[in-house]
């Protein structure tokens, strides 16, 4: 490949990385800021990006095709019983068009961690953009906070921005002071801190060591004052601690640091047991197994929230979203479409020792955010099934 080709398709990841976080339940994904929608955009770009580099093709391995047949059968079957006619261009889109091309380009190991630092770089910046704009416009009152946005999320309000770069959308009570979460340029700060909590987990394990990114990136996580963050920082923390080869007398200390991490996780969930969000997320998870149980094997089918909205409580009024991966998978897929992502989450954490520590955070995150059918997650799925057709002699590989 040329120089100038490799820049070409650097510019072209960036783009589709980029799109694909947009795409991942931000605020210009969810109101009329841009005139054409953020999937239509990211298809667009990646069918580009694929046709442009189309002699990959060529090069594709029978097991690696092997792999994808088994998938697609498999996906093919699940529209069949589980999704609507309504929804069938967004699933084919989804889990047919974009994850084959995800599947196929992204084929091996530099790809994927060529991948990661492009997806590390996008976040780092939309950090450090947040943490200037939330420091100048909300704690300092420098910048004029303009409220002429639109949001389509859970219900339809207007929101606060600045430039339309950076947005104000929740609020959290602390203390008896009512606080703006940074939420970035997301609909809710919980999805922020996903993708700042996978960020931080791939700058610490599988990226150059950078403190003063990794820095950046625990105060834009600590800035959303999401007790899921928190919780995850303490993960982090120990599990860096665990892993690290330069502290030799670290299993002398661990018992202590494993009591102590134990002792705020639990305090963390304790303080947050009386408070309206916690009331919701339960009733999130008895919803959704209340709903699963109708459709056990196909669920109530892609995207269909009637079965959920059938067995929320009635104080949850406007709240009616799901907060769970998990449990929207189960509602809406069942054991079927579950089962697509348990191989995600094994294959990743069978792969090698580092990707271990990433499942583990993957894992935690599904289980306690919604992002299920999110581009992000597409990614991650094409890439967790590409590391089936990948473990043959590079198990020890770093990513």
């Amino acid at each position: 490949m040329t120089i100038q080709k490799k820049k070409i398709n650097i510019f072209f990841e960036y783009i589709i990385i980029f799109l694909i976080i947009l795409e991942s339940t931000s605020v210009y994904s969810n109101s009329d800021i841009l005139p054409i929608g953020i999937l239509s955009l990211l298809t667009i770009f990646v069918s580009i990006y694929a046709i442009f580099n189309i002699e990959k093709l060529k090069r594709i391995k029978k097991r690696k095709i092997l792999i994808y047949i088994i998938y697609i059968v498999y996906i093919l079957i699940f529209s069949i019983f589980s999704v609507e006619k309504k929804n069938y261009g967004n699933f084919f889109i989804k889990f047919v068009y974009l994850i084959s091309i995800f599947y196929f380009y992204i084929d091996s190991i530099d790809d994927i961690r060529r991948m990661i630092k492009i997806y590390c770089n996008c976040i780092f910046a939309l950090c450090f953009i947040s943490l200037v704009f939330y420091s100048f416009g909300y704690i300092l009152k420098i910048l004029p906070i303009n409220y002429n946005v639109i949001l389509n999320w859970g219900y339809t309000r207007r929101i606060g921005s600045l430039f339309n770069l950076h947005f104000f959308v929740q609020t959290e009570k602390f203390l008896n002071t009512t606080l703006v979460r940074n939420t970035g340029i997301f609909c809710e700060a919980p999805m922020y801190m996903l993708n700042l909590t996978l960020c931080l987990t791939l700058s610490m394990f599988f990226c150059e060591k950078n403190k003063l990114r990794d820095f950046i990136l625990i105060v834009g996580i600590i800035s959303t004052f999401s007790s899921t963050g928190y919780i995850i920082l303490i993960i982090l923390f120990t599990l860096y601690f665990v892993s690290s080869k330069k502290i030799t007398i670290k299993f002398l200390i661990l018992p202590v640091i494993l009591v102590i991490s134990i002792f705020i996780i639990f305090n963390i969930i304790e303080s947050k047991s009386d408070s309206r969000s916690y009331s919701v997320r339960y009733d999130d998870y008895v919803a959704s197994i209340q709903g699963w149980k109708e459709n056990i094997i196909f669920g109530s089918g892609y995207r269909n929230n009637d079965l959920f909205l059938k067995n929320i409580s009635s104080f949850r009024s406007s709240n009616t979203g799901q907060s769970s991966s998990v449990g929207a998978i189960l509602l809406q897929g069942g054991i079927y479409l579950f089962l697509l992502y348990f191989v995600s989450f094994l294959s990743i954490y069978k792969f090698n020792k580092k990707s271990k520590i990433f499942s583990i955070i993957y894992i935690i995150l599904f289980i306690l955010t919604v992002f299920q059918y999110t581009g992000l997650e597409l990614l991650i799925l094409s890439i967790s099934i590409n590391l089936i057709s990948l473990k043959n002699g590079v198990q020890n590989e770093k990513i």
